[in-house]
């Protein structure tokens, strides 16, 4: 057979009926059909030319915001640490912009997205990009202020803007005024700015709140050096002397009021005891000179930016990219407690208890010396079921913070559910009350002693707890002495 042709064949009509009057009729409609889907077809294509026009215009728009703006900013950075690093370091280098970016290009309109950003330029040393970042977050999520606003003022402080680091965290006391750590923060900042006064009135203030700190004394007696009231400074001095016996500022401070008020002896003791930890300091830097691993620092820090942006994929529901970022980060680096932590709290949500509970104890291992991601970790332990895997961090915690009662509060709790150990619960409770007789850890210690068989010290505690408790409602509760916060 014949290939067939591209054309097509002749029409044959029956003869005559070419001129007929009902033919000519038919040709007049076809025609009228055929203008009519080709004025069809027309408007079609002129939709869809102006439909790919407008997301030409929308992608390309987006593309330039992000190129002229962000990108751009985040490719400097990176292309400015490149250029000084070294053949190890610059694949890593490069590795946490491209995490940066692919975070700016998927979703570039987020308060996640910001504080990722702001985390990434801190850490970097861009940090006018990272106080705008920190502002752009602000802005977007009101509810951050306090986080943004104390990361500021801790750039200023660095920097030494002390006046604008007191105004960065005082804002961010208006926005958690129950975060001891700011008022610290604040203190140090005043003092930096040559205003003792006034970080006296705002530590006395937070000793009130709070209760007694080393780093709360410590700065308090500070200041009161600095107003000339030497005698109150060397009472606050030696609060927190005794309070932390390793502080150096505390030391070098207690030495210089002795020494004002002619107690050479005394001044003596504490110039010779802070020689001896400035000793102890020297050598731990000279060790950790010899052993210093850039390569490992590098990785961490890859570590903590992909936990940064899978963070932000979690936020979106992009769970795949997520469990990547999570997946490279511990990878990344073998110690970095972060990438861990948020890792086992996505398993719990995930609803899978057995690997969660493996990813707390390895978070709580490899954070051995981080407090608070101790009580995490051992608070998400007893959430799910493993009280005696939760016992390890707080005995951890404990060891940490010897002298804060949120350690033996958390273990008293923990051995008084379902009768564990009544015995030690009470224990534990005692030495939180020692610490910070306030009113929730005298209730604590009546449940320890009740459950314990101790009635009539169970009595004496209730009692006790409704006298603080009235003093704390009246503002004038004894606040003890306590050690640093977690």
């Amino acid at each position: 057979m014949s290939r067939r042709s591209r054309f097509r064949p002749p029409r044959h009509e029956p003869p005559g009926s070419s001129g007929s009057p009902d033919a000519a009729a038919r040709a007049a409609g076809r025609d009228d059909r055929t203008r009519r889907l080709r004025r069809i077809a027309a408007i079609g294509a002129v939709a869809i030319l102006l439909a790919a026009v407008a997301g030409g215009f929308a992608t390309y728009g987006r593309w330039w915001r992000s190129w002229t703006g962000e990108r751009r900013r985040l490719v400097e950075t990176v292309e400015r640490l490149v250029a000084d690093a070294s053949a190890e370091a610059r694949p890593l280098l490069v590795a946490c912009g491209d995490a940066m970016l692919d975070v700016e290009d998927r979703h570039p309109d987020g308060a996640d997205t910001a504080v990722a950003l702001a985390r990434f330029y801190q850490r970097f040393g861009a940090p006018a990009d990272a106080v705008r970042s920190w502002n752009r977050c602000r802005e977007i999520e009101p509810r951050t202020a306090a986080r943004a606003h104390e990361s500021v003022g801790d750039i200023a402080l660095e920097e030494g803007r002390f006046a604008d680091a007191a105004d960065a965290y005082r804002a961010a006391l208006d926005a958690d005024p129950a975060r001891e750590a700011l008022a610290i923060h604040l203190a140090e900042a005043l003092l930096g700015d040559g205003r003792p006064a006034d970080a006296a009135a705002s530590l006395r203030g937070t000793i009130a709140r709070h209760g007694r700190s080393v780093a709360a004394s410590s700065l308090l007696g500070q200041a009161l050096l600095q107003l000339d009231d030497v005698a109150a400074a060397r009472k606050e001095l030696e609060e927190a002397v005794r309070i932390g016996p390793d502080f150096p500022a505390a030391r070098h401070s207690l030495a210089m009021a002795c020494a004002r008020l002619g107690d050479e002896s005394a001044a003596a003791v504490h110039r010779e005891a802070f020689a001896g930890m400035q000793k102890r300091k020297e050598a731990r830097h000279r060790e950790e000179l010899r052993t210093k691993d850039d390569a490992a620092n590098l990785r961490r820090t890859l570590a903590t930016t992909l936990t940064d942006a899978a963070r932000v994929y979690f936020a979106h529901g992009d769970e795949a990219r997520g469990e990547d970022c999570l997946t490279r980060a511990i990878a990344a680096s073998p110690d970095e407690p972060e990438c861990r932590l948020l890792f086992a709290q996505v398993r719990e949500t995930q609803r899978r208890p057995a690997e969660a509970a493996a990813a707390f104890l390895e978070a709580a291992r490899v954070a051995a010396d981080d407090p608070g991601r101790q009580l995490v970790a051992a608070e998400a332990l007893e959430r799910l079921g493993r009280p005696d895997d939760a016992a390890g961090p707080l005995a951890r915690l404990i060891e940490l913070m010897p002298r804060r009662p949120t350690g033996y509060a958390a273990l008293a709790n923990l051995l008084l559910r379902g009768g564990r150990d009544p015995a030690r619960a009470r224990d534990l409770a005692r030495r939180a009350v020692e610490l910070d007789p306030a009113a929730g850890y005298w209730l604590l210690l009546e449940r320890a002693c009740r459950a314990a068989g101790a009635d009539a010290e169970a009595d004496a505690a209730a009692q006790s707890a409704r006298a603080a408790a009235a003093r704390e409602a009246a503002g004038n509760a004894p606040r003890p002495a306590a050690g640093p916060a977690p």
